[in-house]
């Protein structure tokens, strides 16, 4: 625990601590992406999936291991945050490193033909230089149709730099996949005990009444739809996502948010899409039990 007590007693320390981290985990991320790069299919989905997952739970754990927590002052969070959002979008590497090793050995004659990165469709992952999103678990059909044009506003805004628009879409994005998946259990999540009250001391209706995006979390989390790691990157997500939506905030607190806080909200939103296939994989495993 020598990163949360250091930082906790001297900030400046916890800065130098913070870049030192964020130095190793980019390492790390880069070696592991170098590493399997040279596996056959590693480029293309189920593998690559599989391996980006395996790459961002290490990632995680590494941090995990170093004692630089949430816990840790309050001040540091952000940079936490940021820290964590380092561990995810690494399909879309281990794709363009797969392309390029592939590119180079027919360079050099071994007769492996690259296989260009692959453009999306409506049903396709929408993919940026960093991240891959994809919404097709989405029940609703409206719903997914949705999300779909906001992810890919969202790659736009990103590529040009939109800060504000790209954070709140990510919020959006994020809400309408936990809407989406409550709304499948909707007896479960209007049981959970962070269901938000309504009139009479009764549940708000998931489905008829409002619910906010840090109620769709908590409950999600509940459930166990979320795991712990991406309910506690949501804090600055919400955060975020509030204060962009109102201009009056951003004036009196001088916002200017920049490329990083898009890219920690992106991060949340590829865990949320994570968790939730995750969930669902395991809920339609034989060996699962019933809800």
């Amino acid at each position: 625990m020598l990163g949360q007590v250091t930082a906790a007693r001297n900030p400046n320390v916890g800065l130098a601590l913070h870049t030192a981290l964020r130095d190793a985990v980019r390492t790390m991320r880069m070696r592991f992406v170098q590493s399997y790069a040279r596996l056959p299919g590693c480029g293309e989905p189920p593998l690559r999936d599989e391996l980006a997952t395996i790459i961002q739970d290490r990632m995680c754990a590494f941090l995990r291991s170093t004692g630089v927590t949430y816990s840790a002052e309050a001040g540091l969070r952000r940079l936490v945050t940021q820290l964590e959002s380092e561990c995810y979008g690494v399909a879309r590497d281990l794709e363009m490193a797969a392309y390029e090793t592939a590119a180079e050995s027919r360079i050099r004659g071994e007769g492996v033909a690259p296989a260009a990165p692959s453009v999306p469709t409506a049903e396709a992952p929408v993919r940026s230089d960093t991240w891959t999103l994809n919404v097709k678990n989405v029940v609703s059909d409206d719903l997914r149709r949705v999300l779909e044009n906001e992810v890919r506003e969202l790659a736009v805004a990103e590529d040009r730099g939109l800060h504000i628009a790209g954070i709140v879409l990510a919020g959006s994005i994020g809400e309408g996949l936990l809407y989406d998946a409550l709304r499948s259990e909707k007896a479960r999540a209007m049981a959970a005990s962070k269901a938000p009250p309504g009139r009479g001391g009764l549940p708000k209706d998931v489905e008829k009444d409002e619910w906010k995006l840090a109620d769709y979390i908590n409950v999600a989390a509940e459930l166990g739809m979320l795991v712990p790691t991406t309910q506690r990157m949501a804090h600055d997500v919400l955060r975020d996502f509030r204060n962009m939506i109102h201009p009056k905030v951003q004036v009196e607190k001088k916002l200017r948010p920049d490329a990083s806080e898009l890219k920690a909200s992106i991060a949340w939103l590829e865990a949320v899409a994570r968790d939730l296939a995750e969930y669902r994989r395991a809920k339609m495993s034989p060996s699962s039990p019933s809800s």
